[in-house]
């Protein structure tokens, strides 16, 4: 099927108006950096030291801006100390289970070294050097520079944000879902926005602006999953078998047998608050498309998504597609034309679909096709109506009816519809964590009580722009909490992993060799 008259955007490789910002952007950067120059040499009669002046100082921005961005809207809401040590059954089936998260987006932010401290050689096992210029910049920031500065030097010394391979690691994670960001409204919101091609300001564009991305790929919605992708093909190459990256059931097969060899040779874990145990052995990674904007409104690039090794495609992020409604745009409609035509080729591709974000429209319109037309589906994360009305969670109905279909919904760690800020907890107060943490724990007891105990999983956000309580250090402090709220071991169990490895291993391709989508 054809997309529906109005739909159909300049064939790729040319781009949607609204990401010239980018390009925009960095010819003003640089007319800006001339000037200053300019009226430098002229004030002190010293064009060098006035060019000197002016680009050092440009450097000195960008070297900084980026990371107290990624600083400030990717942080944590502190927990107070354990005052007593965790109980040792929870702490043990921490250290058992393989906890998987279905999203966290710490792909999109490329001044950040995703391995982080998790040991970073600069050449493979074959000899050869992966990384690009800015994760070679952010891995010897991060190595050799700055372990040695004076602390206390804002966004410089610590590793920002809230995640990266080594902490995920530490927390005991053995599988995550990691997002590509192609989009993202400059005033963005959980009610109604409007597609940034129509106020030519993205948020995304400005930051892929900031550090550097290739021109090629950062005025490209297309170049922006590439550029996302080629750093996490980086990461797994500067691994050494650290990080694997997940394309079929064989891969998850193959991961999930070496980690449960790995995890049981390791070290008994500690009673603490801490990460239970240092000694998983590797990450595995699904690599999942956050709205299909990214498609330029062409089916064919399904095919480039599934060769660089996308498997979970979301139709929707904060604004409505060509394959239907958000559940924070403008019209919040369901399934268009194009997005029927969509799912029966993702189907045919081997994707997975992902319906965060999606109106309920949208989410209805995927429901209701046949079990035999329907690819997999799932909502990686999200919060729920129940426990905060919001247009970004979804309601009891909705999860019994992914689950239903085969799915699972991931309950997210953010305050997803501002309920706790406006209970009296706002952010930077010493209730904010507490709260946040209980909310975590009471959204996934009452999915548990809606969905029964094998359709419910993590879904954190983590490194979304967004401020939650638990990353992956408190994880352990979860798996005690969901016991203590009257879940059995199975069912912690189930919902820090086992039911998402038990769904991408029913709903993953057979073989992560291209399929070719049919026009």
């Amino acid at each position: 099927m054809d997309p529906p008259p109005g739909m159909t955007p300049p064939p790729f490789p040319l781009t949607p108006a609204s990401d010239a910002f980018v390009v925009r952007f960095i010819g003003t950067a640089v007319a800006v950096l001339a000037i200053t120059s300019l009226l430098l040499a002229r004030t002190f009669q010293r064009p060098r030291a006035g060019l000197a002046v002016a680009a050092y100082g440009t450097a000195a921005l960008l070297a900084v801006l980026p990371r107290w961005l990624d600083a400030t809207t990717n942080s944590l809401a502190l927990l107070p100390p354990l005052a007593t040590p965790l109980p040792a059954a929870a702490v043990a089936l921490h250290a058992r289970a393989l906890v998987a998260d279905a999203h966290a987006d710490l792909l999109l932010w490329g001044t950040r070294s995703i391995l982080g401290t998790d040991g970073m050689p600069f050449r493979t096992a074959d000899g050869k050097s992966p990384v690009g210029l800015v994760s070679a910049a952010a891995i010897v920031w991060q190595s050799y520079v700055a372990p040695y500065l004076p602390p206390g030097l804002p966004y410089l010394t610590a590793p920002v944000g809230q995640t990266d391979v080594a902490r995920l690691r530490a927390g005991g994670v053995g599988l995550a879902t990691l997002a590509v960001v192609t989009t993202a409204p400059w005033r963005m919101n959980t009610q109604a926005n409007d597609d940034p091609v129509r106020w030519g300001a993205d948020r995304v564009g400005v930051k892929a602006a900031l550090e550097l991305w290739p021109p090629w790929e950062a005025a490209s919605r297309l170049g922006r999953v590439r550029n996302q992708a080629r750093r996490l093909h980086e990461a797994v190459l500067s691994s050494r078998g650290r990080v694997v990256h997940l394309r079929s059931r064989g891969d998850l097969e193959t991961h999930v047998a070496a980690w449960k060899a790995g995890r049981a040779g390791g070290a008994a874990a500690p009673a603490t608050a801490g990460p239970p145990n240092g000694s998983v052995p590797t990450l595995g990674v699904v690599l999942a498309v956050e709205g299909v904007q990214c498609l330029v409104g062409q089916l064919a690039n399904l095919d480039v998504l599934y060769a660089i090794g996308v498997r979970v495609l979301g139709l929707a992020h904060f604004h409505d597609t060509e394959a239907g409604g958000s559940s924070a745009g403008r019209t919040k409609g369901g399934l268009t034309p194009w997005g029927w035509a969509l799912l029966r080729r993702a189907k045919e591709a081997g994707f997975i679909i992902d319906l965060a974000h999606a109106s309920a429209a949208t989410i209805a319109d995927v429901l209701g096709l046949p079990d035999d037309e329907r690819p997999p589906v799932m909502v990686s994360h999200t919060g729920l109506d129940a426990q905060c009305p919001s247009p970004r969670n979804v309601d009891d109905a909705t999860v019994r009816a992914v689950v239903a279909a085969g799915g699972v919904v991931g309950v997210t760690f953010f305050d997803a519809g501002g309920c706790v800020a406006r209970g009296g907890h706002p952010v930077g107060s010493p209730t904010e964590g507490p709260a946040l943490f209980d909310a975590v724990v009471a959204g996934i007891v009452h999915a548990v009580t809606v969905a029964g105990p094998s359709g419910v999983m993590l879904g954190s956000d983590w490194d979304g722009a967004v401020r939650v309580s638990i990353g992956p250090g408190e994880l352990v402090r979860l798996t005690a909490a969901l016991l203590d709220a009257g879940l059995d071991e199975g069912e912690v169990e189930g919902v820090l992993g086992r039911n998402y490895v038990d769904f991408l291993g029913r709903s993953l391709p057979n073989g992560w060799r291209r399929k070719r989508v049919q026009k």
